[in-house]
């Protein structure tokens, strides 16, 4: 029994050494689930208890066939992903540890810490558990899936209590083992997160606008506006949408309560909202902001890993159009500017894609790069420069030829900056050679 006790505690050990974000969150997790399944019957605890112990046991195990497949690339700065907002996230995360522990940096490191692009909650997280814990690549995926199975157990117990055991229990399921949510949930992203601090606003803003003690129902609406603030932190401009549909909720409980005495003041307010609809001025701001909300979401459809197309087609800008809001053509200049600008973005794609695959080499063997590969790799970088340069340069003499000189030139600046900016954020997912 004694061995038995010091190997348990020895594997203990070295188990949280490894892994002791894992470790907090394997405890926290098993705390919480065990509330979750609090006031159920014993047929829906079993039921639960079985789904749960699937989901949990599938996750765990997709990390370590992450973690198995990855081994081959494991370096002193792996951050659990080549490349994507997983991957900038830890990165940003670590640099601005380096900055608080007063470890030896740069100012570039300065500068992707204090850059506004990607500054939200999630990322001052990953900051903070990385100065407690150290890197933290697979168990930043374990917190996620924690994350999300605690979202999903919220938006059980309120779809059980409001539709019943079959509609609840159904869309669980769906919700733990659709392949693509279970591969999100498990993700180095924001998004479990997100998922969870809305499970939060959902249940708690509906506990506030139901019937009980006052003491409970302002509680629930603590709750709730602060799952909408740190959503807000993740994400912006949820605050907002989430306050509107709670503002929306509790007045259609009020209206639905008394409808002789409510009924005419809602539709007298519907009438008011509709009366300053019609004038013109309200009408081009409202038209100005649906047309900026059309532009971002299109921005993001165009972008790796947002393919979701949710508007009419005639919302969304071309993909090889990337400055088409700035460009102001006639029917003649476009005809012939348009195949042009594609054969330069097709010229130019050669070359990026060149520099990613170089990028893929070089993060591969990171960990056995010698001064040959080092110089190697940097004189193959510098090359693309020049190529790139060379290209933009003769496709300005081209642009000439079909549009004045003033908007030929601003093409190449626009190109220009974006590609200043796509080189920024590849050069941040990075280690540097040493």
């Amino acid at each position: 029994m004694l061995r038995l006790s010091l190997v348990a505690g020895l594997a203990a050990a070295v188990v949280y050494t490894v892994a002791p974000l894992s470790v907090w969150v394997i405890a926290i997790g098993a705390g919480v689930f065990a509330r979750g399944r609090r006031a159920l019957p014993i047929g829906d605890r079993r039921v639960l208890d079985l789904l749960l112990v699937a989901a949990i046991a599938a996750r765990l195990l997709f990390i370590v066939a992450v973690f198995l497949k990855n081994v081959p690339q494991h370096h002193d700065m792996w951050l659990g992903e080549l490349t994507g907002d997983g991957a900038y996230g830890l990165s940003r995360g670590l640099r601005a540890r380096d900055l608080l522990l007063g470890v030896p940096t740069s100012r570039f490191d300065a500068f992707v810490v204090n850059d506004i692009y990607g500054r939200n909650y999630y990322v001052g997280l990953l900051t903070g558990l990385q100065v407690l814990f150290g890197p933290i690549p697979y168990s930043v995926r374990v917190m996620n899936g924690f994350f999300y199975l605690a979202g999903a157990l919220l938006l059980f117990r309120l779809t059980r209590r409001v539709y019943g055991r079959l509609p609840a229990f159904a869309a669980l399921t769906v919700v733990l083992f659709l392949p693509s949510f279970f591969v999100w949930s498990v993700s180095l992203l924001k998004e479990p997160l997100y998922f969870l601090c809305t499970a939060i606003f959902l249940t708690a803003a509906s506990r506030s606008l139901r019937g009980g003690p006052s003491r409970a129902r302002i509680l629930a609406a603590a709750c709730a506006v602060a799952a909408l603030v740190v959503m807000e932190g993740v994400r912006h401009k949820t605050f907002a949408i989430g306050l509107l549909g709670w503002a929306i909720a509790a007045g259609m409980i009020v209206v639905f309560s008394r409808p002789r005495r409510y009924l005419p003041v809602a539709a007298v307010g519907v009438a008011a909202i509709l009366a300053l609809l019609a004038r013109p001025a309200v009408q081009n701001r409202a038209l100005d902001t649906l047309a900026e909300s059309a532009k971002i979401h299109a921005g993001h459809v165009f972008t790796l890993g947002h393919g979701y197309k949710l508007l009419d087609e005639s919302f969304y800008y071309r993909v090889q159009d990337p400055n088409s809001s700035t460009l102001t053509l006639t029917a003649d200049q476009a005809a012939k500017f348009w195949p042009a600008y594609s054969k330069f973005q097709a010229e130019q794609a050669t070359i990026v894609d060149a520099q990613l695959a170089a990028m893929q080499k070089y993060v591969t063997s990171f960990g056995s790069i010698d001064d040959a590969k080092a110089l190697e790799y940097t004189n193959a970088n510098l090359a693309r420069d020049q190529q790139m340069f060379e290209l933009r340069s003769k496709w300005l003499k081209e642009f000439q030829k079909i549009l004045p000189a003033r908007i030929a030139a601003r093409v190449i600046q626009i190109d220009r900056r974006l590609g200043i900016a796509h080189q920024l954020f590849l050069s941040s997912q990075l280690p540097l050679i040493y």
